[in-house]
């Protein structure tokens, strides 16, 4: 297959969008330790740009099981059901495993993800240690203090 700027040139035939919620067909795969073992709703949270012309899409699965309370995880509540996304494990997964539509992330809840993702993946962004509220990583500070 002919790869266009690193993705494939083919449209995947559902457009998945980052921030929308799907239920994830999680059973059937083998599973090790702490990784994710149930059927289970997930947020997409690869680029749309990878979602568009890629078969595996990144996710960060939720559980409604009560969890510590750590800064990799975000209360989600655009379900109906208050549930929390684990973005200490950002999960790859293939199209073929995506169900159902569950709903979709509010904007706040996605930034809030985003803050989680980069704790979670130890990374830190520039002046960081300087913002104190607004935008979207203005509690960033105070988040990595407590990772």
């Amino acid at each position: 297959m002919a790869l266009l700027n690193g993705f494939k040139e083919t449209e995947t035939e559902q457009q998945y969008r980052r921030g929308e919620i799907y239920y994830i067909n999680n059973a059937s795969k083998e599973h090790v330790g702490s990784e994710m073992k149930k059927d289970r709703p997930a947020v997409i949270v690869s680029c749309d740009a990878n979602n568009k012309h890629s078969d595996v899409l990144e996710v960060v699965f939720l559980t409604s099981a009560p969890k510590k309370d750590l800064p990799t995880h975000v209360t989600i509540r655009s379900t109906g059901r208050k549930s929390e996304a684990l973005c200490e494990q950002p999960t790859p997964v293939s199209v073929e495993r995506i169900n159902n539509f569950v709903g979709k992330a509010s904007e706040k809840e996605m930034e809030q993800i985003d803050i989680a993702l980069l704790i979670g993946l130890g990374i830190k962004l520039a002046g960081a240690e300087n913002q104190s509220g607004g935008g979207p990583h203005g509690n960033l500070n105070s988040r990595f203090r407590a990772a």
